[in-house]
């Protein structure tokens, strides 16, 4: 989903330079193996990449919902957003 969300994004964001803006760290998409769970979530990782951030996809939802969630929610997410604002608190990381 990130290969086809990122050529939208990517021109938005510095990748380099003085005004990078785009986290050095990825972020691994996991399985979450709690059974109640029927929400994807984020899990911010440190500014040395370990641990490394994870979005945790709910393992026991038959269906997540309309198709187009699925571009919103890694949008939501990864970049631009939850990995994108955690990893700019922590700045040494962009450098």
């Amino acid at each position: 989903m990130k290969s086809n969300i990122a050529p939208v994004i990517e021109p938005l964001f510095y990748e380099t330079g003085a005004k990078k803006t785009v986290p050095a760290c990825p972020v691994d998409c996991v399985a979450w193996f709690h059974p109640y769970t029927s929400y994807h979530s984020y899990n911010p990782g440190d500014k040395d990449c370990d641990p490394k951030a994870t979005q945790q996809l709910p393992f026991f939802v038959d269906k997540f919902g309309p198709k187009w969630t699925e571009f919103t929610t890694t949008a939501h997410e990864q970049l631009p957003g939850h990995h994108l604002e955690v990893s700019n608190l922590q700045a040494p990381s962009l450098t």
